[in-house]
């Protein structure tokens, strides 16, 4: 149960990490081609962020 919780945690924190990379390519290479409310989404988040 210890070593599911645990694995679980290090999956969440690879997620985290794999969607700030994903965001981060995204926002560089294909940013404009991205869906204006997505854009609008992920400028909030990234304004949290700061």
């Amino acid at each position: 149960m210890g070593v599911l919780l645990g694995l679980l945690i290090l999956l969440d924190q690879w997620i985290k990490l794999l969607y700030q990379l994903g965001h981060w390519h995204h926002s560089l290479s294909q940013g404009k081609q991205l869906n204006p409310l997505i854009q609008r989404s992920l400028m909030r988040v990234d304004r949290q962020d700061q």
